[in-house]
C-alpha cells in the first residue's frame, strides 16, 4: 500500500498524524526534515514544499487552500555553521514573496527556529 487514498481531499492530508512515522531507512537530511515537520504539525501549522521559494517548506497557519503561507523554512543541522550568504539569500527571497524566512536548526529531535526578515535600508 502506498499510503495514499484517493477518497481523501487535500485538507485531509494536512490533518495527518506525522508523529507516528518511523524514521527507518532515512538519510540524515530526511530525519532533520521529518523532525521539523513533526514539530510544526504539533504546533498546529500546515506544511507544503518550499522548493519554489528557496526553502524546504512553506508554513501556513491553517488549510493551504484557505491561507497564504507565513514562513519559508530551510532546515539546517544544529551543529553546522550556517553560511551568512545562504541566510541572506533565503531572507531576500522570502521577502520578495512577502514571507518570513526561518532557519530550522535540528539537533536530534530538538528543533530551534531563527526568523530572518529583510527590511532594507531607508
Amino acid at each position: 500500500s502506498s499510503g495514499i487514498n484517493a477518497e481523501y481531499g487535500v485538507s485531509d492530508f494536512w490533518q495527518a498524524d506525522y508523529t507516528t512515522i518511523q524514521s527507518v531507512e532515512l538519510t540524515a537530511v530526511e530525519k532533520r526534515r521529518l523532525a521539523v515537520v513533526r514539530d510544526l504539525c504539533r504546533r498546529k501549522y500546515r506544511i507544503t514544499s518550499g522548493s519554489k521559494f528557496g526553502g524546504d517548506f512553506l508554513v501556513y497557519p491553517g488549510d493551504p487552500l484557505v491561507y497564504h503561507a507565513y514562513f519559508v523554512v530551510r532546515v539546517f543541522a544544529g551543529e553546522m555553521e550556517i553560511n551568512a550568504a545562504e541566510l541572506l539569500a533565503l531572507s531576500r527571497l522570502a521577502s520578495s514573496v512577502k514571507k518570513v524566512a526561518v532557519a530550522a536548526l535540528v539537533s536530534g529531535t530538538v528543533v530551534r527556529y531563527i526568523s530572518i526578515q529583510w527590511s532594507g535600508l531607508k
